[in-house]
């Protein structure tokens, strides 16, 4: 069937067709796959994939058996990501070259909150609107490189921060940082540096920025965006004139940075590391509080089929009123005892007895919270 060696066909009778169906899907089920690796065709740099690159790319036209389009793998400097606005099974990643999209690549959400080093394998196309040609990229697959295993410290301590940036109803757009040298770049005007503490503030005096940037307490004294340090800023302050707000410590409240990302268009940088601790987000992880968000995943999961673990925080979250952090730890912690499964959507499982005793993600966990 078909005209080519992929093809495949039958034909049977309508009413054969549902046990057509389990049978084909008990087949699925036994049958043992050959592990899946992702190849690519070359590692570019990310300056390099422009429309040019694109439309050079698009004369090896078709592409199909015997002539599958090209992959490439690139380490982008920075990279962020966030659910497509109403699909949120689909991933927007960006770039400061390009952008791409992960159709159905929910799975990887978590993978990029990780501030560890990251390489994409992508495929670079040409999309036409209106009459007018545009770069098009499609993820399809995420390398990372960890620095050590079986050390959830570091995630641990980027939710924290995620916690202080998320509300309910927003998706903030932030990236992760390591270093200032990764997003300052030595412009005179549009970046805003904010701090909260006087050891961040002290710190960052004593560095090569200090001397390109003016110092503010509260607020702005003028309605310029010239480069700025803006020591404990008024929460209420506007802030919209400036391309790049850069947290050189711990915001101070949950939601502060998704108002920043809804009243204006600044790219936004918080440090991947808790250099300010703020006692009112510690998670509770008492047997009480966990018990209350089971209650509340079983009767969200039980009406509802959500792919990503935002999508269950936004609909958990207006039931409970439970923190970011707090949420995620539970999460991994049903599903590392078996109470909670992912395959297309989140699930429960029934029947399943245990104890939080019994988690080591848990013990792990505390241990953290100890620690802060």
């Amino acid at each position: 069937f078909g005209g080519h060696s992929q093809a495949a066909g039958v034909s049977l009778k309508a009413e054969h067709l549902e046990e057509f169906r389990q049978r084909a899907c008990a087949f699925a089920d036994r049958a043992v796959m050959p592990e899946q690796v992702q190849e690519y065709d070359a590692e570019i740099d990310e300056n390099d994939i422009d429309l040019s690159l694109a439309e050079s790319l698009a004369r090896m036209e078709p592409f199909g058996v015997g002539n599958r389009r090209p992959l490439f793998l690139v380490q982008p400097k920075r990279v962020s990501v966030q659910p497509m606005k109403k699909h949120e099974e689909h991933l927007v990643v960006q770039t400061p070259a390009f952008e791409a999209i992960g159709f159905y690549r929910s799975d990887l959400s978590d993978s990029f909150l990780s501030s560890y080093p990251k390489k994409l394998i992508i495929d670079v196309g040409i999309n036409e609107y209106k009459g007018r040609r545009y770069l098009k990229c499609l993820l399809r697959s995420l390398e990372m490189h960890y620095a050590s295993e079986g050390n959830e410290s570091e995630v641990l301590d980027e939710l924290y921060m995620r916690q202080l940036a998320v509300k309910s109803d927003a998706v903030p757009r932030f990236t992760l940082y390591r270093s200032l040298n990764e997003v300052i770049a030595g412009e005179r005007y549009g970046t805003l540096l904010l701090c909260n503490t006087v050891e961040a503030l002290h710190g960052f005096l004593q560095s090569e920025w200090a001397d390109d940037f003016v110092l503010s307490v509260f607020a702005p004294q003028d309605g310029n965006n010239c480069n700025r340090l803006l020591f404990s800023p008024d929460p209420e302050q506007d802030l919209s004139c400036y391309e790049k707000i850069v947290f050189l410590d711990s915001p101070l409240y949950s939601g502060y940075v998704a108002r920043l990302s809804e009243s204006g268009k600044a790219s936004i940088y918080l440090p991947n590391n808790t250099a300010a601790f703020c006692p009112s987000v510690i998670p509770d992880l008492s047997r009480e509080a966990l018990g209350g968000i089971w209650r509340t995943l079983r009767r969200v999961l039980g009406s509802q089929h959500l792919r990503t673990a935002d999508a269950l925080y936004r609909q958990v979250c207006a039931i409970e009123g439970v923190g970011y952090l707090q949420f995620r730890i539970a999460l991994g912690v049903f599903c590392e005892l078996g109470l909670i499964c992912k395959n297309e959507y989140y699930q429960t499982v029934e029947g399943v007895r245990c104890e939080l005793s019994q988690s080591d993600f848990y013990a792990r966990c505390l241990s953290w919270c100890v620690r802060k």
